[in-house]
């Protein structure tokens, strides 16, 4: 899936939902991302986001918890293009 369609699709993203059906939505291509001890959560997983209107690219992040999805938020930063 491209960058550019992730937003679109995360509106479809509910917490509690199952790994199995976040991943049905948003697809395979995700990276694992983070840890913490004591673990509050099982696993984040991150999704690549890029914006063409706001010129903004970034990352949404998922955690599960006993297998559902507890929080996810998106980190964006600014697009700098190096034109002289």
């Amino acid at each position: 899936m491209q960058p550019y369609q992730m937003d679109s699709k995360m509106k479809d993203i509910e917490l509690g939902m199952t790994k199995k059906k976040v991943i049905s939505i948003l697809g395979k291509d995700f990276e694992s991302a983070g840890a913490a001890w004591p673990p509050k959560v099982d696993r984040t997983i991150s999704y690549k986001t890029a914006s063409m209107t706001e010129n903004t690219e970034g990352y949404y992040l998922l955690s599960f918890k006993d297998g559902k999805l507890v929080e996810w938020f998106k980190e964006k930063y600014p697009v700098h293009n190096h034109q002289h």
